[in-house]
């Protein structure tokens, strides 16, 4: 019998989107830590709430989190260290928590899936359309769409080799179905 994951998601790396696509990153803006693991944690439930029953973000993560959350206030911060001090933190923190290239590159994924017993899995986002969302939400819409297809690429580019069983989602814009 064959296994099919059809919702597996990337864990994209944190500044994903700064070290791909710089000059894109520096145009858009800036996603607030806090927002995209609040996103990654608590996702639809609470940026699809209606107005007026929003809650905040800090009153929903704990307070070591938060803390850790702090000490970087937007993902430009990941690379303002010209000794690379602050991704190395970073990347510390990452490892530190589990992170791991099983979770957004494709060979690494090939070989947790082998392990697992899973034969194919449909890669959607995590984090990866956080650029576009920031960009429409201050109506930067052609940055917005330059963000959609700028993980689209990273995205393919992540598991080129291995799509005949990892299978990246394309994101696209309903509201332009030419662009899309």
């Amino acid at each position: 019998m064959r296994i099919v994951d059809a919702d597996s998601h990337f864990m994209e790396p944190l500044g994903w989107f700064q070290e791909s696509f710089p000059e894109l990153a520096s145009r858009c803006p800036a996603v607030p830590l806090v927002d995209m693991v609040l996103e990654a944690l608590m996702g639809d439930l609470v940026t699809s709430l209606p107005p007026g029953l929003s809650l905040d973000a800090r009153d929903l993560l704990p307070q070591g989190l938060l803390d850790m959350l702090d000490r970087w206030d937007d993902m430009e911060q990941l690379n303002a260290s010209d000794t690379g001090e602050t991704r190395d933190r970073v990347d510390e923190m990452q490892a530190a928590r589990g992170w791991s290239p099983a979770q957004y590159e494709g060979k690494a994924r090939l070989a947790w899936a082998d392990k697992k017993g899973i034969d194919v899995q449909v890669m959607l986002p995590t984090l990866g359309y956080m650029p576009y969302r920031a960009a429409m939400q201050q109506g930067l819409r052609e940055i917005a769409f330059e963000a959609l297809a700028a993980y689209n690429t990273w995205a393919a580019h992540q598991l080129e080799g291995c799509t005949d069983r990892l299978i990246p989602v394309s994101l696209g814009d309903l509201g332009d179905l030419e662009w899309s």
